[in-house]
Order: C-alpha cells, then structure tokens, then sequence
C-alpha cells in the first residue's frame, strides 16, 4: 500500500517537472503586446480561445469594451499534473500544499490612451486592482471598439488567490465528532477568498498564446482571401 502511495507521488512529480520543461516555463517578457485596428475582431476571439485551451471559464466577455475575465480555477499542484498554470516547480508545490485558484483579466485599451502599467513592470499588482479583478471584474472602457476599431495594446493580468477555512474544531476522541463555526457575515461560511498575488510568468505565456494563435488565424484569413480572387 505504502509503495503504491509512493509510485504515485513520484509520478505527479515527474509529470509535474516535464511539463514545466516542455511547455511551462516562461520568459522574461512583458504580458502585453499591440494590435491593428483591423486585427482586434481576431485577437479577441484568439484571446477567447486560448483562455479556452488552459480550461478557464469565462465570465464576462465584452469586445466593445475590449475586456474579457474569468472565473476562478483551483488546482492541486502536484496532485492535478494536467494543470499548465503554474510555470516553475514553486507554484507546483505551493499549489499543492494550499488551496489555490487563479482568475484572468485580458483588457484591450487604445493605444492612444495606454500608458505604461508601473504594477506590470514590478510583476505585482496592487491591492485595490487585485481587489478589482477578483471581486467586481473588469472596469467598462470608454472607447466602443467595435463600433470605432482602433489600434489597442492587450495586456494579460492573472491573480492568485488562497482559499482560508476557519472555524474547525477537531475532536480529541474521534474525527466524525469535529464540528466547525461559521461567520454570517461571510458571503461562504467557514472559508474565504484572499487574492495574495499576481502570476506574471502565466500571463506572459497567455500573452504569447495568444499572440501566435491571432497570427495563425490572420494567415489563415490571407490565404482565404487570396483563393477567393
């Protein structure tokens, strides 16, 4: 029994350590990248479908005010190596050792208007975005890209958020005899949601998905177009 335990664990860490080789490390680049006026329509829908590829639900898609957010998605670290979130072998562990969840805002901001994220330069965003993000989701933009389409800078943001239980009182004479409290002023008694972090390796990677899945799509639509004339 004790060495079956064992063969499992040392199949989640090795199924974890591969797939941070071969496809979950990022680079040091920036979670953002510009886009053509006429190329947001497929930017979009790519930005819908990678989201889509890394198992995220979505929650609110609007493309005229260029913003898409998820819900939250939990992971097991070690014990879900089928997870692509995290992008070195820390996150594996702490995911594994906490109950964790991340959420995705993707926002498309004219190019006109955009300024440099001090928060995306430092890697770190601050509270009340944080707060933002994973309570209200996405501000509306003024700008309706549909209607007037216009340059854009899409920028990727993915907050980590723990997951605390409280309240639990074990029983010293047997397990089926804990009970627990519970806080009404809680919208879930017994846990809450805390956002501790940002994760800009993850949203460097989507930024790069998506990038390469528009450009494969804009191809596609040229050769399209060519065998149409």
């Amino acid at each position: 029994m004790l060495r079956s335990v064992l063969n499992i664990v040392v199949a989640c860490l090795l199924a974890s350590v591969v797939t941070c080789v071969l496809g979950g490390c990022s680079g040091s680049g920036r979670p953002e990248f510009r886009v053509a006026s006429d190329d947001y329509a497929l930017t979009f829908e790519a930005a819908r479908d990678v989201l889509a590829d890394y198992r995220f639900t979505l929650s609110r898609v609007d493309a005229r005010s260029g913003v898409i957010t998820t819900t939250a998605k939990t992971t097991g670290g070690l014990f879900t190596p089928w997870d692509t979130e995290q992008s070195k072998f820390s996150q594996e562990w702490e995911d594994t050792l906490n109950k964790q969840q991340r959420r995705v805002e993707i926002t498309f901001t004219p190019a006109a208007t955009a300024s440099a994220d001090p928060a995306a330069d430092a890697g770190v965003i601050a509270d009340a975005r944080r707060n933002e993000i994973a309570i209200s989701g996405a501000r509306p933009l003024a700008a309706d890209l549909i209607e007037s389409p216009q340059e854009t800078v899409a920028r990727v943001v993915v907050v980590v958020e723990r997951i605390h239980t409280y309240g639990v009182r074990p029983n010293t004479r047997s397990v089926y005899l804990t009970t627990g409290t519970t806080d009404p002023t809680l919208p879930f008694p017994g846990s809450f949601e805390e956002a501790i972090s940002d994760d800009p390796p993850l949203a460097e990677r989507l930024a790069r998905k998506i990038e390469q899945r528009a450009a494969e799509m804009m191809r596609k639509r040229a050769v399209a177009a060519a065998e149409s004339k």
